[in-house]
C-alpha cells in the first residue's frame, strides 16, 4: 500500500475544514525573505540538530505514551538542539498546530519547524499563525508549479521553506523552484522504509550555498559523523530522541559525536 497516497487522501478532506477556519495573516510579523531557521543552519561549524516532537508515526505506532510536548521541548533545548520540529498532523502523527504554538510561546528564541503534509496555502497561513519559523514542503506531494508558489508564499511571510526530497528528480525540481534549504529524507514515503545512503548519494548534487539537512533513520553518533563529513549542515532526528529515557543527554552525545 502506498502510505503517501493514504495520507494525501486524508489531508485533502482535512483541508476543506481548515479552509473555513484558518485566517489569512494580514501582514508579516517579520521581514520577508530568509529567516531565523536558515540563518541558524547556514553558519559554518559543527553540524546542528533539529529535534522532533511527535507522539506516533505510521511506521512505529505510538512512540511516546507519556506525551508532554513542553517537557520534551525543554529537554531538547537543554541538550543543545538548534531547532525543534513539531509534527502537526493529528491522524497519523498525533500532533496539532496548538502544540507548535505552545512550544514556540515557551521557547521563542528557538527556531520551530511546522512539519506536516502541506498541499494547500491555508496550511502555510496556519504555520505562520502558530508562530513557526519554517515550513516543510514535500516535493513528492506537489507539482513544480505548486512548489514554487509555496516557496514564494513562505518567503513573503518570512518563513523558511524546507523542501524535502528523496531522489535525484525531486532534488532537481526543488532547486529549479528556488529551494535554498533542502531536506533529504532517508525514508521512502511510499513504503516508509529507511536507507541513510539516500543522503550520502544526493549530498554531492546539492549546490554550495544551499543548506542541506538529512532526515529520518539517524540513530547514533557514527551516522552523525558520516553525514557531517558529507557536508550536511543539519540533521532532523525524531524517533531516536522520542524513545530515549534521557533525551537531553542523547542529544548532547549526538551533537558532539560521542558514543
Amino acid at each position: 500500500m502506498n502510505l503517501l497516497l493514504t495520507i494525501l487522501k486524508n489531508k485533502e478532506a482535512e483541508i476543506e475544514e481548515k479552509k473555513r477556519t484558518i485566517q489569512k495573516p494580514s501582514f508579516p510579523r517579520q521581514r520577508p525573505g530568509k529567516g531565523a531557521f536558515f540563518s541558524t543552519f547556514k553558519n559554518s561549524g559543527r553540524i546542528k540538530l533539529i529535534a522532533e516532537i511527535k507522539r506516533k508515526s505510521p511506521s512505529a505506532g505510538v512512540i511516546c505514551r507519556d506525551f508532554d510536548p513542553l517537557s520534551i521541548a525543554d529537554e531538547y533545548v537543554k541538550g543543545g538542539a538548534s531547532a525543534i520540529s513539531v509534527l502537526t498532523d493529528e491522524k497519523f502523527f498525533g500532533g496539532s498546530p496548538e502544540i507548535l504554538r505552545l512550544v514556540k510561546s515557551k521557547f521563542p528564541s528557538t527556531p520551530i519547524l511546522y512539519k506536516d503534509f502541506v498541499i494547500d496555502k491555508c496550511q502555510i497561513y496556519e504555520a505562520y499563525n502558530a508562530g513557526a519559523d519554517a515550513v516543510l514542503l514535500i516535493a513528492a506531494m506537489l507539482t513544480g508549479e505548486k512548489l514554487e508558489e509555496f516557496i514564494q508564499l513562505c518567503n513573503s511571510y518570512g518563513l523558511d521553506p524546507l523542501v524535502e526530497v528523496h531522489d535525484e528528480g525531486e532534488l532537481e525540481r526543488a532547486l529549479r523552484c528556488g529551494a535554498y534549504i533542502v531536506g533529504v529524507n532517508n525514508r521512502d514515503l511510499r513504503t516508509f522504509t529507511v536507507d541513510i545512503n539516500v543522503s550520502l548519494r544526493l549530498s554531492d548534487l546539492i549546490p554550495e550555498g544551499v543548506v542541506k539537512i538529512s532526515e529520518s533513520g539517524i540513530k547514533d553518533p557514527h551516522q552523525v559523523k558520516l553525514l557531517e563529513a558529507k557536508g550536511f549542515n543539519g540533521l532532523l532526528i525524531g524517533q531516536a530522541f522520542m524513545e530515549s529515557e534521557n533525551r537531553s543527554e542523547l542529544l548532547r552525545k549526538m551533537r558532539l559525536g560521542e558514543n
